[in-house]
């Protein structure tokens, strides 16, 4: 599992106070606007991968401070936010609007198949934490990796994150042509990229393109939940 971690403060200040806002597999941040972009895809069965990203995400909800601002997108192929339905390519929101998506070819080449889904931000309180926490616990994997399609999704919410967590379980075809391309892009908006791989050392030179890009660190964590952080 890999997670990459975006994060802003912004220049002047803003941001929660003392010990921040968030924390994730043993990030930190004071920023008040925070997505978390985590993988979903089938293969986090392999060795129990999703069950340590499900309870390290469960922790870091619990921790979150009142009043931040969150979103949580969940990815494999397509990419959807979190308490939507998934079958296949279609992805159906609470309220019954549907968004599409279709695969060219391979788990790494699926695309928007039609308009995209507006992030929305969710404020942080207690009645909201259990809900994405029973969401976080319950939902199911899918099938495909895709790096660009969540990560770009959350860089247009509006108003931008300041912050976001990216977990992904894999490397995948295209993942190099992705991390120069959202490493240009969330420097460009003056995000860090902050790279937390989990038993996949074959995506580290991609992370760590991204986080170089940014001034972002890498941060690998093995199966027992061990973290060794990389220069």
């Amino acid at each position: 599992m890999i997670l990459l971690i975006l994060e802003l403060v912004g220049a002047n200040g803003d941001g929660f106070g003392g010990g921040g806002g968030s924390t994730f597999f043993g990030q930190s941040s004071n920023a008040e606007r925070v997505v978390y972009v985590i993988d979903f895809s089938s293969s986090m069965k392999r060795d129990n991968r999703h069950k340590l990203m499900r309870a390290e995400l469960t922790e870091s909800l619990s921790k979150m401070q009142n009043g931040l601002q969150l979103g949580m997108i969940l990815f494999a192929g397509p990419a959807w936010v979190a308490g939507d339905k998934v079958k296949g390519g279609v992805i159906t929101t609470p309220k019954g609007k549907t968004y599409k998506y279709k695969t060219t070819g391979g788990h790494a080449k699926w695309i928007h198949d039609g308009p995209k889904r507006q992030i929305p931000w969710w404020t942080i309180n207690d009645k909201e934490v259990g809900r994405i926490t029973k969401i976080v616990k319950t939902a199911p994997l899918n099938s495909g990796t895709v790096w660009h399609l969540p990560l770009n999704l959350a860089l247009d919410m509006n108003p931008a994150p300041q912050m976001i967590y990216f977990m992904t379980d894999g490397l995948a075809s295209g993942s190099a042509k992705w991390a120069e391309e959202i490493g240009k892009r969330a420097k460009k908006m003056g995000v860090t990229i902050n790279c937390v791989a989990l038993m996949q050392p074959k995506a580290e030179k991609d992370l760590k393109t991204m986080a170089g890009m940014t001034g972002g660190q890498v941060t690998m964590v093995d199966a027992n939940g061990k973290r060794k952080h990389l220069k």
